[in-house]
């Protein structure tokens, strides 16, 4: 007997298989190898015992003679399933030639499954764990989206939207991009962590069109020699299932159940010879109804109620759903429409570029900042400024009023402004770039720049899904207090830019030289971004 433990989220399915059962099983294990551990500390959800199957042998003939109901129907025929059922006390059987499942009549009091299988029942077994284990998270209060993906780093970027949609066309285009690797194939499982989502991915067995396959020479090729010999006589709007180390294999990447920060969600619209458009969705009412429209509840499938011993009550889940509401604007959100032809880095800044100035006090980011947009210009592009710490600004203008003194333009009471910023983050930790967003929504600039970016837990975060790259500036420390110096500011404080290093930045550059070099080195950075 082997034992070992499926772990996912908040779901352990402990399996016991016996050895007559393992060449059977051995499909099942590797679809899911990526969750496999084995039998560990934590209790078990679920148990399922596994056993060979002999359809002749292990099953009563007289029920071969009953009707057999439809239990499951799904647009790739390999998925539909046809058993008789049986009832036994408190549980339930669901019988065919190629599997035998065995289920409790209610898996919340008693969570031992017993499955018998032959070598034909992997893909019958894979569906029925899958729909078990988001049946538990759903119940649980995980929340699932219905998206493809793509990650890069520690951020995903995930693909959303209805059939036809254009979601695997949109992944597949972008995953051409550099730097960009297959994150998820239909699925992500989403949970708050902080201010931001963590997205955990799900595997599946691609379903793909006809006509995406045609559009890559080498995946038509793959698909031809190992899937479909006749895919040159199926229409365009035909589907082939894939398996998904055949597909993973052809992009490069070995999945991965590693959870990511969910940087934006793209909803594509595909249309075929229009130019493609994207526009970035700011309302916080269209925003929460999109995200609602690619909830993906098992309650909605048309075979929900086959599994009837485990139906999530959905009270968490929605408490869950709720909570992501909150955090939602840490999420870019962009619809597409057109040819799905896709950059995401251009797609997520907009068609524009998009770059935050970071840096301690005194080390040039204004310059910086100032420079870009002078090379912008000698460009023949439009630029702006947008300042996370505008209401800063705005307030400490009011303090001094209130004081009866006047400070200069430009010039930073930075104790006063620490302080300030401070009570902002204590009321509301959100409130500078929810701030800011609103601003950046009115902005129609070709290069938008911030030269005041601090905080690495929400702002940074922000930013970065708002398609904002990152460049630090640093400079020599005896010229930057020389530089402090002639500033005049009111008062200095350091505290807001203590963390300065836990942003991480795209590019880094050294303003320890005359004006002149950094000039030229500004404008080649430019030239490069664009």
């Amino acid at each position: 007997m082997t034992m070992i433990d499926l772990d996912f989220l908040n779901t352990v399915i402990r399996f016991e298989i016996a050895p007559d059962a393992e060449p059977a099983f051995q499909p099942i294990r590797r679809f899911f190898r990526h969750l496999l551990v084995p039998v560990s500390d934590r209790s078990a959800t679920f148990t399922i015992k596994v056993d060979a199957y002999d359809p002749e042998a292990d099953v009563d003939r007289q029920i071969w003679d009953t009707e057999q109901s439809v239990i499951r129907r799904s647009n790739a025929a390999e998925f539909n399933f046809d058993a008789h059922v049986v009832e036994e006390g408190d549980r339930r059987l669901y019988v065919n030639r190629t599997t035998l499942v065995d289920v409790p009549k209610d898996a919340r009091s008693d969570g031992l499954f017993r499955l018998r299988i032959t070598a034909g029942s992997a893909i019958q077994v894979i569906d029925f764990l899958r729909d078990l284990i988001i049946r538990n998270e759903e119940d649980l209060g995980t929340v699932v989206l219905h998206a493809s993906g793509l990650v890069r780093g520690s951020e995903a970027v995930i693909i959303a939207g209805a059939k036809g949609a254009g979601k695997t066309t949109t992944m597949l285009s972008a995953l051409r991009r550099p730097g960009w690797s297959y994150f998820t194939g239909d699925k992500v499982f989403c949970r708050r962590v902080g201010e931001t989502i963590e997205v955990y991915p799900w595997r599946d067995y691609p379903y793909v069109g006809v006509g995406t396959i045609r559009a890559d020479a080498r995946l038509e090729r793959l698909v031809r020699e190992q899937v479909d010999p006749g895919i040159g006589e199926r229409a365009a709007t035909d589907k082939l299932l894939i398996d998904p180390d055949l597909f993973e294999g052809w992009l490069g990447v070995e999945f991965s159940a590693q959870p990511r920060r969910l940087a934006a969600i793209l909803l594509p619209e595909v249309r075929p010879g229009e130019p493609l458009t994207t526009w970035q969705l700011r309302s916080e009412a269209e925003r929460w109804a999109h995200l609602n429209k690619i909830v993906d509840r098992q309650v909605d499938t048309t075979f929900f109620t086959w599994q009837s011993h485990l139906v999530p009550d959905y009270r968490a889940f929605y408490r869950s759903l709720a909570d992501l509401r909150e955090v939602l604007p840490s999420v870019a959100m962009v619809r597409l429409r057109g040819t799905l032809d896709v950059d995401p880095d251009r797609v997520l800044r907009g068609g524009g570029l998009r770059v935050a100035v970071i840096g301690l006090a005194g080390s040039g980011k204004s310059t910086t900042a100032s420079l870009l947009e002078e090379a912008a210009t000698a460009a023949g592009l439009s630029h702006a400024r947008v300042k996370l710490a505008k209401p800063l600004y705005d307030l400490q203008d009011s303090v001094y009023l209130a004081a009866g003194r006047a400070v200069g333009p430009g010039a930073q009471d930075q104790i006063l402004m620490e302080d300030l910023a401070d009570n902002l983050r204590r009321i509301n930790p959100r409130a500078f770039i929810d701030d800011f967003t609103v601003r950046l929504s009115n902005v129609d600039a070709d290069v938008i720049v911030n030269d005041d970016l601090r905080d690495p837990e929400v702002d940074a975060v922000a930013l970065r899904s708002l398609g904002f790259r990152v460049l630090r500036v640093r400079c020599d420390e005896d010229l930057r207090q020389k530089r402090l110096v002639e500033r005049g500011d009111p008062t200095r404080a350091d505290r807001s830019t203590s963390r300065l290093d836990e942003i991480e930045a795209d590019l880094e550059l050294d303003n320890s030289g005359d004006l002149d070099g950094h000039r030229a080195a500004v404008r080649d950075l430019l030239e490069g971004w664009l």
